[in-house]
């Protein structure tokens, strides 16, 4: 084996381009754990900021430790906290899948500079080891990581999107009722409908590296207030109380904020998937909320709490500057109107459990994705799986092709449950195991398409046709 350092086959890119008319990233708009970013909402006032272009693989220098990396799909411009590795001898999307690795990100970590803000050293990245391998085996490398990666990415999008129709069937079904008069509603505060608890007040050495008991803190919100199960802290709560335990269903809501744009503070999400942990605990970062009134279920009063409206409602208790605060009194005092019309009360509560529902199989089914990818990575790249053996092939009407690929040495790739999204035949022979994996068609927008067969929960695309929403 062969090996070079990361400088011979990329260099940091370092021109500079106009914010006023290229799209524009910062740290904040990278996501942890590889999950790609979100836009930035607005550019520095300086009017110019550092060029990435297509293709390009970006890391976020601060606390590297967060794993933020995304390949460019469009030309933009980002802060000088973001590195923008351009490849100049080496194939892009294999360049991306080799700063992936998790052996990358430790080294990143190991050779950082700081303590409270620690940045990855620039030169000591470039000194890297990586092994060298053929313009063929680098597409081929990326034609068996690819595929997995795609699933991801429509995973997310599909639960965007099912985050944005509950909130749509929200905000048309009862703001039109009301302002049509249809049906009788009452209007209640939260405090009267639901018990509110404060999270538990950990201490750091109370974080342990593994537990059979995760934190929910604010890692655990997207920034569109949607739930993110990779947020989770293992921790040893000997000290917490049993009402600061939650249980799958149930709601928490961000009560501080590190976001420059209060993106997080305020948001309300129903925890949908533990993250593989047996028992969960709200930090002091949340707040639980807990429907005391039997004819609103959990999933109903989610709905109504990851509204705009109450986002905007808890704004205006905000204090602080650097770290935001949420003000007591925004909970208990929000109003919230409910409809005293069962009929009404039944359809969009049986829509908002079928949302929840499939918003739960497709992070189970993402989570179980990402493991097999990041099993597979450093085996692909360290050569333990042979590449010659992938048959690299092209898509072809938007959808995702197959991919046959004969791997041994995947003992630990085998306990992984592959998820539905994927129709698996794994044989067994001595110590070689062969996995043929077929990428089924998906449809971005039909989530009867992500639904694990084994789950038997009702779609909510009857209840569309029948309402008309």
């Amino acid at each position: 084996m062969t090996e070079c350092v990361l400088g011979k086959i990329c260099r940091y890119r370092t021109e500079n381009a106009s914010t006023d008319q290229l799209p524009y990233l910062s740290t904040e708009s990278m996501q942890p754990n590889k999950m790609g970013v979100i836009p930035s909402e607005a550019a520095p006032s300086v009017g110019k900021a550092r060029l990435f272009r297509k293709g390009d693989t970006l890391i976020s220098n601060i606390r590297p430790y967060f794993k933020k990396i995304w390949q460019a799909e469009y030309d933009g411009c980002c802060s000088a906290d973001v590195l923008v590795f351009e490849p100049h001898s080496c194939d892009s999307d294999y360049l991306y899948w080799l700063l992936s690795d998790d052996a990358f990100f430790a080294y990143m970590v190991a050779s950082s500079k700081g303590t409270k803000m620690p940045r990855g050293d620039k030169d000591a990245i470039m000194r890297y080891k990586v092994r060298r391998q053929s313009a063929t085996e680098q597409r081929r490398l990326a034609a068996a990581l690819n595929p997995i990666r795609e699933l991801i990415r429509i995973s997310q999008r599909t639960n965007d999107y099912l985050a944005e129709l509950r909130n749509t069937l929200v905000k048309e079904r009862i703001s039109s009722a009301l302002e049509h008069g249809i049906g009788n509603w009452r209007v209640v505060s939260l405090k009267d409908v639901a018990q509110i608890q404060s999270g538990y007040s950990y201490k750091s050495a109370e974080l342990v590296a593994e537990s059979s008991i995760g934190m929910l803190g604010i890692k655990n919100f997207n920034r569109n207030g949607s739930f993110r199960s990779d947020g989770f802290k293992p921790l040893k709560p000997e000290k917490a109380k049993s009402a600061q335990y939650v249980a799958l269903g149930e709601i928490v809501v961000a009560h501080t904020d590190l976001t420059q744009n209060a993106d997080i503070i305020g948001r309300a999400i129903q925890v949908i998937d533990s993250g593989g942990y047996d028992q969960m605990v709200a930090s002091l970062d949340l707040v639980k909320v807990t429907s005391s009134d039997d004819s609103i279920s959990s999933e109903f009063l989610a709905a109504l709490l990851s509204t705009e409206d109450f986002h905007n409602h808890c704004l205006g208790y905000v204090n602080g500057t650097t770290v935001l605060h949420l003000g007591k009194k925004a909970l208990p005092e929000y109003q919230l109107k409910i409809p005293e019309d069962m009929e009404i009360m039944s359809e969009l509560d049986d829509a908002f459990k079928s949302i929840a529902q499939q918003q739960a199989i497709l992070i189970r089914e993402s989570r179980h994705l990402e493991r097999i990818r990041d099993a597979l990575l450093p085996k692909l790249i360290s050569g333990d799986i042979d590449v010659s053996k992938i048959e690299v092939s092209t898509s072809s009407n938007n959808h995702l092709s197959l991919r046959a690929i004969e791997m041994s040495n995947l003992n630990d790739l085998l306990v992984f449950e592959v998820p539905a999204l994927l129709r698996e035949k794994v044989e067994t022979k001595r110590k070689v195991h062969s996995i043929s994996i077929r990428l089924i068609d998906c449809v971005l927008l039909n989530p009867d398409a992500f639904r694990h067969p084994s789950n038997t929960a009702p779609s909510y695309s009857g209840w569309q046709a029948k309402s008309g929403a």
